[in-house]
């Protein structure tokens, strides 16, 4: 998506007290209804926790996950499923502390499988700067290492860039085509600008492309 269009997702946020995440996790929550009829469900994602003091110069990967749930309402705007995506998300974030662990053995006290017990579609936005350093004896770049391993069914990645903000998707290859995720890709970018351009205009209203229809 071109940097227009990322800023006219930026100025949705920004009028409504919110952040960019949170107007994609709407947006992917309006695509994945529209196309598979469902109303209520979970999306995941993950929180770094260094919350607690003296973690934030530690060195390793301190992240937890989070389970967003937020039901859409028939016939609401997509600025009202905003509105509650946003207190959703708040609301994750305040029990990010919380071991994702814990909240597994609260509801399910047996995991059958490999599969995520709680949420199979994940979202991740990425917009920490590049990484480059160069030091007298050294020099550190970013590596984007790929294990070729979905995690998840579904794993959306937004990477905020220079010339806008690019959409990628991790997935199992059991259960999806390359053509379906194309076509699930361009549809989230549809989505976001319709709901950046009519914010007003229904959910239900939010067409979808004719190939991911079929």
């Amino acid at each position: 998506m071109p940097n227009e269009s990322l800023e006219q997702l930026k100025s949705l946020a920004r009028s409504h007290g919110t952040t960019l995440f949170t107007v994609l996790s709407a947006g992917l929550r309006i695509l994945l209804h529209r196309w598979s009829g469902h109303t209520d469900f979970v999306l995941g994602t993950v929180a770094s926790s260094r919350s607690r003091s003296g973690t934030e110069r530690m060195i390793g990967c301190f992240v937890n996950s989070l389970s967003l749930r937020n039901a859409v309402v028939a016939n609401e705007s997509a600025i009202d499923l905003l509105v509650r995506e946003k207190k959703a998300i708040m609301d994750a974030f305040a029990h990010q502390d919380c071991p994702f662990a814990k909240i597994v053995e609260a509801v399910s006290t047996e995991r059958t499988g490999t599969d995520n017990p709680i949420f199979n579609v994940g979202l991740v936005l990425q917009n920490f700067p590049v990484i480059a350093w160069d030091g007298r004896f050294f020099k550190v770049e970013y590596v984007n290492f790929d294990i070729r391993v979905a995690l998840l069914d579904l794993r959306f990645v937004a990477l905020e860039t220079r010339g806008g903000l690019q959409l990628s998707c991790e997935y199992k290859s059991l259960l999806f085509s390359e053509e379906t995720i194309d076509a699930l890709l361009q549809a989230y970018a549809e989505v976001l600008q319709a709901c950046a351009g009519h914010p007003a205009l229904p959910v239900g209203d939010i067409a979808l492309p004719e190939p991911l229809v079929r």
